[in-house]
């Protein structure tokens, strides 16, 4: 198992999971269209979703079990440090960028509800954020994140990592 399987893991499930996010952007043009061509786009925006669901969470799953197997030396560093990474808020600066439009998002949603505005593209354009954030806090947090962008970096500077 090598870290450019890994690396690549990585990104088709970034690439996966943004499609997901952006498959609620598309969903209101379904509803735009009359007759045969709405349930043309019905299928397409469905079979899109699910599809980069399910291979973006696969190659996420992959990429994760790989991580795993590949710091399998560390563990017994890992088990004194666990306690400590309990908190969701992260202090990386790409985790703490996702998990503030998370919490953003989370925050406008509840103030359309009260404001009874959940009509109206916005709605999807926020959810849209919701999950996009999510999904990135999954991808950014922790070591595979940390592995990933280190071994890059490492060879891209022409340095060996042990």
């Amino acid at each position: 198992m090598s870290v450019k399987r890994l690396r690549w893991y990585f990104i088709c499930s970034g690439v996966m999971l943004t499609v997901f996010s952006m498959t609620i952007l598309i969903m209101p043009l379904s509803n735009m269209l009359d007759g045969r061509k709405q349930k043309i786009v019905l299928l397409a925006v469905g079979s899109l979703f699910w599809f980069s669901f399910f291979f973006g969470y696969l190659f996420l799953f992959l990429a994760k079990g790989m991580n795993r197997k590949l710091t399998k030396s560390q563990k017994k560093d890992e088990k004194e440090n666990r306690l400590k990474k309990v908190s969701f808020y992260s202090f990386d600066m790409p985790t703490a960028i996702a998990d503030t439009c998370f919490l953003t998002g989370w925050l406008v949603l509840f103030l359309l509800k009260l404001a009874n505005q959940t009509t109206g593209y916005v709605i999807y354009i926020d959810l849209f954020i919701i999950v996009l954030s999510f999904h990135a806090h999954l991808l950014l947090s922790g070591s595979l994140y940390k592995k990933v962008i280190g071994d890059w970096k490492c060879e891209k500077e022409g340095e060996k990592k042990i």
